[in-house]
């Protein structure tokens, strides 16, 4: 019996730290917030899936911080109070947004969106 016992625990324990291990890589991460006034909710999977979500929330409020058109302490709200008046130093990701943002409205002919 002590013969059939012990193999079979140690299949069974093998078996347990494999689904284990495989539980790990197949791990599902979700986490929503509110980020410029919108509602994310990101998701992943895999070994890093809550380091992914949280690393990528963190960074979708740092561009909210130095964006938002309502926080004072923004390049955004800085830029629209110093309108017509002053010169605005601004962080390079705001550049490369203002960039973006006047390449695509002459691509698209000035065209907008709306819900």
């Amino acid at each position: 019996m002590k013969k059939i016992i012990c193999p079979l625990i140690a299949c069974i324990y093998i078996v347990l730290i494999c689904t284990s291990c495989a539980n790990q890589k197949n791990q599902y991460y979700e986490k929503s917030n509110i980020v410029m006034d919108t509602t994310v909710t990101l998701s992943a999977s895999g070994e890093n899936s809550k380091e992914a979500v949280e690393e990528s929330l963190k960074k979708l409020d740092e561009i909210n911080e130095m964006a938002s058109p309502s926080i004072n302490t923004s390049d955004v709200y800085e830029i629209n109070s110093s309108s017509g008046k002053n010169y605005v130093k601004v962080h390079p990701e705001i550049l490369k947004m203002i960039e973006t943002s006047i390449r695509y409205s002459k691509l698209s002919d000035g065209a907008t969106y709306s819900c």
